[in-house]
This record gives C-alpha cells, sequence and structure tokens, in this order.
C-alpha cells in the first residue's frame, strides 16, 4: 500500500472510531461519564473496570484471531466476509474504541 493510500486509511479510520464513540458510547454509559458502564459493572461483580473492560475488548480480539485463523487456513477472504455476523472491520475499529476507553480508564487512575 501506498503511504498516500495508508494515509487515507487511517483519516477514514479514525473518523469511523469518532462515529463508533459518539454513538455506541451513549447506549452503554450515558452522556456523563462514558466510562459508567466499566465501573458500574465492575462494582456489581466486585471487580476493577479494567477487568471488566478486558472482558468487553476480549471478545472483539477473539473474533480478530478468529478471522486471522481462518485467513492463515487458507480460506479465501470474501468468503469468511460473507460469514461474518459483523464485518471484520467494525471489530477492527471496536478494538481501537476499546484502547481509547482502557486510556481512559488508566488517565483517571493516574489523576485519583
Amino acid at each position: 500500500m501506498k503511504t498516500e493510500e495508508l494515509i487515507r486509511l487511517r483519516q477514514y479510520i479514525f473518523k469511523q472510531v469518532e462515529e463508533v464513540m459518539d454513538n455506541k458510547g451513549k447506549e452503554y454509559s450515558g452522556k456523563e461519564d462514558r466510562l459508567a458502564n466499566f465501573k458500574r459493572n465492575g462494582k456489581n461483580l466486585g471487580l476493577a473496570p479494567e477487568a471488566i473492560w478486558g472482558v468487553y475488548c476480549g471478545k472483539h480480539w477473539d473474533s480478530l484471531m478468529s478471522f486471522l485463523k481462518d485467513l492463515n487456513s487458507g480460506i479465501d477472504i470474501k468468503a469468511l466476509e460473507g460469514v461474518l455476523s459483523e464485518p471484520i472491520d467494525g471489530r477492527i475499529m471496536d478494538i481501537i474504541t476499546y484502547l481509547i476507553l482502557l486510556q481512559g480508564l488508566i488517565e483517571e487512575r493516574r489523576t485519583k
């Protein structure tokens, strides 16, 4: 991939991640604290919010690893994408989003 193409891809990805964070974030945690769902579920289960983050993000990571394993086994990418419950692009955007959310949890810990 040429440098210009990768730059365009990066710009597209960051735009998509912003949209995911803006749209999905409200559903899970509300307007005030975008990390509330990790804290709430952590409190309910007696776990750190970061542990809850690990479970949520792990689901997307598992899907990505399964996709890569299937690619490695020789399954055609178009055939593989035809059977996914969600496009792999969405999983990648979700993982990037979760990494940003983890950074938010870490930043909050630093300031407490």
